[in-house]
C-alpha cells in the first residue's frame, strides 16, 4: 500500500485525524500538502457565558424580559419561530448557576447551556476511478434512474461551502457546475456563507459534486441543488443556537433533504425542538453517527426524526472511528486511512475536491474518513429518492425507502453497528413508481348525532391512481377523498382498496364510524358572561353552554333587557348588580340557569382634559395685528393646536377638545358662545363641529364646513346662541370643537372663546371663565406603597399617560398569587388603590415580605412591601 509515499510527510493533528493526502488537479506526485483539520479536540463543550432559555407558552415578551433582567441577563438573539433565546450571563455566574435559577421557574419551559457540537471528519487526499465508495452503494446503476433535477435541495449544514467567488473566497471549480440556491452565515451573520474549514466543501462534493464535466470526481445526486449553510467555524466548531437557526432557515426556505456531518455529545431541548420543526413542515435530516467509536449517543443523530448513518470502508466493515448503538439507523462508506483494500494505491478515504482550510483558492482533490464522509452519501441518495418521486416525498417515506432496501450487513436485520444495512441507491430508487400502493385513510368526525357528515382522507402511498371506498352502510365512493352522511344509528366499518398500475392494497377500519340517535332529554342550561364586571358602559357577551341540545333560549339580563339568540351581546348602562337568567329549551322540555348577581356595573370615571402633545408647533400665545383682528390689536390670544387636539371621556374614546364653562348656567335661557377660529389646510367639503354637552350625551349646535364658506388663513367670528328650550342647562356644561377625523392634517386655530348668557327676562350678559385644562402625564409610573411598612392598609398609586387595562395582582415570596387590586380599564392620570392586607377568599394573611405586580400595555413592574403585625 502506497501510505503518502510518494509525497514523504506525514502529520498526526489528533485522535480523530489520522493524515491527510491529497493531490493536485496538474499532478499527484508535485503537489505536496497537509491538509487542516476543522475539528477542535477538546475545548468546551458549551459556549461560555450563555445559557438558552424558552419560557411556557402564555408568557408575555414583557414578563419575559422582566424576568431576564431580575437574573441580569441579556438578549444574543431569539428564534421566533420556535421560541427560545441565547442570553448572556452576568459576568460574576456561571452557566450552571443561571441554568438553575430559570429551570426552577414556574414560567420558563427549559433551561440549558448553549452546548457546542464538532464536524465528525478526519481529512486526506485525491478522480472517479478512486472513488470506491460509488460501487459501493451502487450509485452507476441508480444513476441510470436519476441523476437528480435542481428544484430538488439538500442544505448542507457545515462550516460553509466554496460556491462562489467572493473576497478572500474562490469557489471550487469541481463545484462550478453545481446548482446553488441562497444559503446564510450563522457564524457571520450575513448571506455569504463560504467555507474557511474545508470540511462542508468536501461534504457537498459528495452530494452534488459537479459531474460528467471532464473534471475531478462525481457526486453522488448532481443535477440537484446545494443550500450552503454555515453554522461551524474555521476550527470545525458551532454553538447549538447556531445549528437550530439553521435547521429553521433550512426548513423555510424550500430545502428537501438537509445534511449535518457535525454532532455533540449532549443532548438539547433547543437542537431537538428545531429538528422536530424541520421534520414537521416536511424535510429528510440526515446525520453523521458520531466518530467517538463508542456506543454513546451523538446529537442531533440521535434524534428519533434524524436518519443516523454509521460508517463502513472499503470491505464493508464497520470502521474503527464509527459511533454505534441503538441510534443508528443505516450505514454508508466513511473510509478507513490505515488501509488500502481495493488495492489502488491510495489509502481508502472518501475523495472529493476542497481546499486545506487556510488557502481559500488553493483546491486539491483530499482523502478523508468519518461519519462526516457517510452521511451526505445518504443525504444524495434521498435527494434522488424525492427527485425520482416528482420532487415530493415525506421523510417517513424516504427512510422507508432507505431502510427497507439497504444491503443487510453483519448480525441478520437491524443491529447497532451497521443499523438496517448499508445504503444500496439503486435498490431504494426501483421502490419508486414501481411497487403497488399502501392503502390508508382517516375520518373526520368518527363520532356524533345522525345524521353525520364524515370527511374521509386518503394517506395511501405510493402513488395511487383509483380509489375505491365502501362506508359500511351501503354507501361507495370512487373520489380520492369523499364526503359521506350517515342517516341511521350505528357502528360502521369502513374499507379503501387504492390501486395504481403495479397493484392494489385495502385498508379495513372495524367499527370506525360511530353514529348516535340525538338526545331525547330537555337542556341542561348552563352560561357564562365576558366580563361580568366593569364601568358604564358594560358590554357583557353571554355564552350559552347548555347540553342536550337546545332549540330556543331566553335570556333576562337583570336590568329589563332581554334576548332570544343563543350567544347574545348586552350593554348595561347603569350602574348596579345584576341577576341573569338563561331558559334553554327543547322539543322535550325547558331548563333554568339563574347566576344571582352576576353582573357588577360601577359608575365611570369623572372627565379627564387631555392636551395632546401634536398640537402645531407653534402652540402657545402670540399677537395679531390685522385688520379683521383691529378689535384686538396688542392683545395677546391663546392659540390652540391641530383639529387633533382631543379630550378624553369617560368612555376612553378620544374625540376632541372641550372646555368646561366654569359657571353654573342652570337659570339661564340662553346661551351665546364667540369664538375666533383660523381655518389652516382644511380640504373643501370637511367638517368643522360645535357641540355642547347637555349633562347625558354630546349635542352638535352647529356644524360649519369648509371650501366655499372659509379661506385658509383666514380667522373667522362665529357666534353660537344655545336655548335651553333645545338642550338642558346642567352645571356640568361643557362645549367642545371639533374637526372631521378623517384629516389629522386639517388645522383649526381657536382663539378668543367668549361665554355670554342671559336669563330668560334678558338679565344682562356675564362673562363665563375658560375650563380647566389638565397635562397628560409623561409615561406610566408604579409608586412605592404608603405606608411601608404597613399594619393593617396600605396605598398603592400608579399613573397612566394614556387610558388603557390595567392589571395589579399581589404575590408571596413562594411566586404565589395573593389577590387581584385592580384589573381593568383606567383612564389616564393618578390613581390609587388600596389593600387591606387580605387575600382573594378574605382572609388576612401573615407577616412577611410581598410584592405588588402590575401590567400596563407593554410595561411591566414589580415592588416589593412589608406587613408587620
Amino acid at each position: 500500500m502506497k501510505r503518502l509515499g510518494i509525497f514523504g510527510a506525514m502529520q498526526v493533528f489528533s485522535a480523530f485525524i489520522v493524515v491527510v493526502a491529497l493531490f493536485s488537479l496538474a499532478s499527484a506526485a508535485d503537489d505536496l500538502r497537509i491538509g487542516q483539520s476543522c475539528a477542535s479536540p477538546g475545548g468546551e463543550s458549551y459556549a461560555p457565558g450563555e445559557i438558552v432559555v424558552k419560557f411556557k407558552d402564555g408568557v408575555s415578551k414583557q414578563q419575559a424580559a422582566s424576568v431576564q433582567a431580575a437574573l441580569g441577563t441579556s438578549v444574543i438573539s431569539t428564534n421566533e419561530r420556535i421560541g427560545f433565546q441565547q442570553l448572556r450571563i452576568p459576568a460574576d455566574k456561571t452557566v450552571e448557576e443561571m441554568v438553575a435559577a430559570f429551570s426552577s421557574r414556574p414560567d420558563v419551559e427549559y433551561a440549558e447551556p448553549n452546548y457546542i457540537a464538532k464536524a465528525f471528519f478526519t481529512p486526506n487526499d485525491p478522480y472517479y476511478s478512486y472513488q470506491w465508495h460509488m460501487p459501493l452503494i451502487n450509485m452507476p446503476a441508480a444513476w441510470d434512474q436519476s441523476t437528480g433535477i435542481p428544484s430538488v435541495v439538500v442544505a448542507v449544514i457545515d462550516c460553509g461551502v466554496a460556491y462562489e467567488t467572493y473576497g478572500a473566497f474562490t469557489q471550487a471549480p469541481d463545484l462550478a457546475g453545481t446548482s446553488f440556491v441562497p444559503g446564510y452565515d450563522f457564524v457571520n451573520n450575513d448571506a455569504h456563507p463560504n467555507d474557511d474549514c474545508g470540511h462542508g466543501t468536501h461534504v457537498a462534493g459528495t452530494v452534488a459534486q459537479t459531474t460528467n464535466n471532464s473534471l475531478g470526481v462525481t457526486g453522488v445526486a448532481f443535477n440537484c441543488s446545494i443550500m450552503p449553510v454555515k453554522v461551524l467555524d474555521a476550527s470545525g466548531s458551532g454553538t447549538y443556537t447556531a445549528i437550530a437557526n439553521g435547521i429553521i432557515f433550512a426548513a423555510d426556505n424550500g430545502a428537501e433533504v438537509i445534511n449535518m456531518s457535525l454532532g455533540g455529545p449532549s443532548t438539547s431541548t433547543t437542537l431537538q425542538d428545531a429538528v422536530i420543526y424541520a421534520y414537521n413542515a416536511g424535510v429528510t435530516i440526515v446525520c453523521a453517527a458520531g466518530n467517538a467509536g463508542t456506543s454513546a449517543p451523538q446529537y442531533p443523530a440521535a434524534y428519533t426524526q434524524c436518519i443516523s448513518v454509521s460508517a463502513v470502508r472499503y470491505d464493508k466493515t464497520y470502521t474503527w472511528y464509527t459511533s454505534y448503538g441503538t441510534t443508528v439507523d443505516i450505514c454508508a462508506p466513511g473510509g478507513d486511512l490505515n488501509v488500502d483494500q481495493n488495492a489502488d494505491g491510495y489509502v481508502d478515504g472518501v475523495l472529493q475536491q476542497t481546499h486545506d482550510g487556510v488557502n481559500y483558492g488553493t483546491f486539491s482533490y483530499y482523502f478523508y474518513e468519518g461519519t462526516s464522509m457517510a452521511s451526505p452519501h445518504v443525504a444524495g441518495v434521498a435527494a434522488l429518492l424525492i427527485s425520482k418521486a416528482g420532487g415530493s416525498m415525506t421523510p417517513d417515506a424516504v427512510r422507508a425507502a432507505l431502510q427497507n432496501t439497504a444491503m443487510d450487513l453483519g448480525t441478520a436485520g437491524w443491529d447497532q453497528y451497521y443499523g438496517y444495512g448499508l445504503v444500496d441507491a439503486n435498490a431504494a430508487l426501483l421502490t419508486v413508481g414501481n411497487n403497488p400502493p399502501v392503502a390508508a385513510f382517516s375520518g373526520t368526525p368518527t363520532s356524533g348525532y345522525a345524521p353525520l357528515a364524515v370527511t374521509f382522507t386518503d394517506a395511501s402511498t405510493n402513488g395511487p391512481t383509483s380509489w375505491s371506498w365502501d362506508f359500511g352502510d351501503g354507501g361507495t365512493s370512487t373520489l380520492q377523498n369523499p364526503s359521506h352522511t350517515y342517516t341511521t344509528a350505528g357502528t360502521y366499518t369502513v374499507s379503501l382498496t387504492a390501486t395504481n398500475a403495479y397493484g392494489s392494497d385495502s385498508e379495513v377500519k372495524v367499527g370506525y364510524i360511530t353514529v348516535t340517535n340525538p338526545p331525547t332529554n330537555p337542556p341542561v342550561a348552563a352560561f357564562s358572561g365576558t366580563p361580568t364586571s366593569g364601568t358604564i358602559p358594560l358590554t357583557v357577551v353571554f355564552t350559552d353552554a347548555s347540553t342536550n341540545g337546545p332549540t330556543s333560549w331566553s335570556w333576562d339580563f337583570g336590568d329589563g333587557g332581554t334576548s332570544t339568540l343563543q350567544n347574545p351581546s348586552h350593554t348595561y348602562t347603569t350602574a348596579g348588580t345584576y341577576t341573569v337568567t338563561l331558559t334553554a329549551t327543547n322539543a322535550y322540555g325547558s331548563d333554568v340557569e339563574t347566576k344571582l348577581n352576576y353582573i357588577t356595573v360601577t359608575s365611570a370615571p369623572a372627565w379627564t382634559v387631555i392636551t395632546y402633545d401634536d398640537f402645531e408647533a407653534g402652540m402657545g400665545s402670540y399677537r395679531d395685528g390685522g385688520a379683521d383682528m383691529a378689535r384686538y390689536t396688542g392683545a395677546t390670544y391663546a392659540h390652540q393646536g391641530i383639529a387633533a387636539a382631543d379630550i378624553q371621556d369617560n368612555s376612553g374614546v378620544a374625540s376632541s377638545f372641550y372646555h368646561t364653562l366654569g359657571y353654573n348656567v342652570t337659570g339661564y335661557a340662553t346661551l351665546e358662545v364667540e369664538f375666533w377660529f383660523r381655518a389652516v389646510s382644511m380640504e373643501s367639503g370637511e367638517d368643522f363641529w360645535v357641540q355642547f354637552f347637555d349633562g347625558s350625551v354630546w349635542r352638535t349646535v352647529a356644524a360649519l364646513r369648509s371650501g366655499t364658506e372659509f379661506v385658509n388663513g383666514y380667522f373667522y367670528n362665529v357666534i353660537v346662541t344655545i336655548s335651553n328650550s333645545q338642550y338642558t342647562f346642567p352645571a356640568n356644561a361643557k362645549l367642545r370643537f371639533m374637526c372631521d377625523a378623517s384629516a389629522n392634517a386639517d388645522d383649526v386655530y381657536i382663539d378668543e372663546i367668549e361665554f355670554r348668557g342671559s336669563t330668560a327676562a334678558g338679565g344682562a350678559a356675564l362673562q363665563m371663565t375658560q375650563g380647566q385644562e389638565q397635562s397628560l402625564p409623561d409615561g406610566f409610573t408604579l409608586s412605592q406603597n404608603y405606608p411601608n411598612p404597613f399594619n393593617p392598609t396600605t396605598d398603592i398609586s400608579f399613573t397612566l399617560p394614556a387610558p388603557g387595562n390595567v392589571l395589579l395582582e399581589v404575590y408571596n415570596l413562594l411566586g404565589q398569587r395573593v389577590t387581584v387590586l385592580a384589573d381593568g380599564s383606567y383612564g389616564p392620570g393618578q390613581h390609587v388603590v388600596t389593600w387591606n392586607g387580605r387575600n382573594d377568599a378574605g382572609v388576612t394573611v401573615s407577616s412577611g415580605v410581598y410584592f405588588y405586580r402590575m401590567v400596563f400595555g407593554e410595561r411591566v413592574e414589580t415592588k416589593k412591601m412589608l406587613m408587620l403585625k
